[in-house]
């Protein structure tokens, strides 16, 4: 007779391969074909490998009855505990399959033995009770998995990732049985998260403005790619759109008569920004350079700490203040792409007349918007 096993028993992922053969070497030489192999409702409940193995090696196990009334408690607290797993997600994750098993049970459990006595009530009574159907269980609240990540003996960061994950049942499988690293299925689940938002942002149309305009910033979404890394998972493709240089080329720069410009670009990119300059007819005048906290340094280079606002003339336009008016400032960073708000303040000051912000990605204060991920106005 071939026996199946119990859903609670496969919520562990299988031994490797040097630990099953290992198994098999030891019930060969006889250490562990007499030990019972635990069945539940006619399926194995613990023991699976050891009976693959028995059975492999033509040994007839000896089977024992579980008594319990919870077999996903029961692997939750013997098998689980004896297990390694490769990652603490992993560790999570199948932890997460366990109790919500056992949730479910006893649920099932519940709604039995009302059915039962609501059976009995109205064989009794001769009349129909209507039992209000159960409320299903939230087990992902923070207080939730603050519990469960004490519990397991993992941070609660695991935690978070392991239920990022099993909304993936895919990767979380791949996950649970140690043939994908869990920072690569967040990764993946990012990845594609990222491509349904520029796919969105792609059919959108755009938000142009009307008229021509006294100040205007550029930010323009620079062809470039962002490197994967696993120690890194949630750093993917940047997550906007990017443009040619041709494409950036043919743009039409609303700048009235007189007008003030601002070309934010990096290190990489600052060539291609002259050169945009020249190709918009925009006098170039002097360099706003932007002190980052932080950046990015590349191999064998020094440390990118910096970026830089071109600024640029149409026509002869003046400022308005000049205290405190210096190319170069410091400012916190606030994540990628994001420009400092110290920047646009000090444009607020010193400028005056209709200000656009092009290419933007939130509402700022003082300035109109333009591009496809820009809001449009209530």
């Amino acid at each position: 007779m071939q026996y199946e096993f119990h859903e609670a028993c496969l919520c562990l992922p299988d031994q490797s391969k040097e630990e099953y053969e290992e198994l098999c070497e030891s019930i060969k030489q006889g250490f562990r074909e007499h030990e019972p192999i635990l069945l539940f409702e006619g399926k194995i409940l613990d023991g699976r490998h050891r009976y693959k193995a028995a059975i492999a090696n033509n040994i007839t196990p000896i089977f024992k009855q579980y008594e319990g009334d919870d077999p996903f408690d029961y692997v939750k607290k013997t098998d689980f505990a004896r297990r390694h797993y490769v990652s603490q997600e992993q560790k999570a994750l199948i932890f997460t399959d366990l109790i919500t098993g056992s949730r479910k049970w006893q649920e099932t459990k519940q709604k039995i033995r009302k059915e039962q006595k609501a059976k009995e009530w109205a064989t009794k009574s001769g009349k129909v009770n209507k039992n209000e159907p159960a409320q299903p269980v939230q087990v992902h609240d923070d207080k939730e998995r603050q519990e469960r990540a004490k519990v397991i003996g993992v941070n609660r960061g695991a935690i978070q990732r392991a239920d990022l994950i099993n909304k993936n049942p895919e990767l979380a499988a791949q996950v649970k049985s140690g043939t994908m690293p869990a920072s690569k299925a967040v990764q993946e689940i990012q990845k594609q998260k990222l491509k349904t938002r520029l796919d969105e942002v792609a059919t959108r149309e755009a938000i142009e403005p009307t008229g021509l305009y006294d100040v205007i910033v550029i930010d323009p979404p620079w062809p470039m790619q962002k490197l994967e890394r696993d120690e890194r998972p949630n750093q993917v493709d940047f997550d906007y759109p990017t443009m040619t240089e041709e494409d950036m080329a043919n743009l039409q720069i609303p700048a009235d008569e007189n007008c003030h410009v601002w070309l934010w670009t990096t290190h990489k990119f600052l060539p291609m920004a002259f050169r945009l300059l020249d190709t918009w007819k925009l006098k170039y005048v002097c360099c706003f350079t932007w002190h980052k906290p932080n950046g990015f340094q590349p191999f064998n280079l020094p440390k990118y700490n910096c970026e830089f606002a071109l600024y640029a003339r149409k026509g002869a336009p003046s400022f308005l203040d000049f205290k405190n008016f210096s190319v170069c400032f410091n400012a916190e960073t606030k994540g990628h792409s994001v420009k400092p708000e110290e920047f646009y303040e000090l444009l607020r000051r010193t400028t005056g007349g209709r200000r656009l912000d092009m290419f933007n990605r939130r509402t700022i204060q003082g300035f109109d918007g333009w591009g496809k991920e820009t809001k449009k106005a209530d």
